[in-house]
């Protein structure tokens, strides 16, 4: 499950599960986009998140649970993943693309992590890259 799928990380991590044999879901926000990721992309499955309701359909097409989520957004599409998530769900965090405008609403599902045992592992934020680099070119110059 990739939620920002026709984005440039989300449908290359999307294209790079298909190759390792994963059945693959993606969410993004338009009937193009969807189309695209389903025809050209060949993902399994595509969740329009403005015009479908997510948590339904993610139940659906895996009624026992999703194993796997890379997360884009944040937000309502991560709620409905959370409420969908197998036991022992493994998901990376890589952005909240929908709390970007500094209005944030959070996870309401949370808990779904303790009560799902899930592991979450979160990307390196650019930030973090940056005072790397720095104190590597400050050590090096003294």
């Amino acid at each position: 499950m990739v939620s920002g799928a026709a984005g440039a990380v989300g449908s290359l991590v999307g294209q790079l599960s298909k190759l390792k044999g994963a059945k693959v879901v993606g969410i993004a926000g338009s009937a193009a986009k969807c189309a695209w990721m389903k025809d050209k992309l060949g993902f399994d499955k595509v969740i329009n998140y403005k015009t479908q309701d997510v948590q339904q359909e993610i139940a659906s097409f895996a009624p026992q649970g999703i194993t796997g989520y890379f997360d884009n957004v944040g937000g309502p599409v991560t709620d409905a993943v959370l409420m969908n998530a197998r036991n022992n769900a493994r998901f990376a965090i890589c952005g909240s693309i929908s709390e970007y405008d500094d209005n944030w609403s959070g996870q309401r599902n949370w808990n779904m992590i303790l009560m799902r045992r899930i592991s979450v592992q979160v990307s390196l934020s650019l930030s973090l890259s940056l005072s790397l680099s720095l104190s590597l070119s400050l050590s090096l110059s003294l």
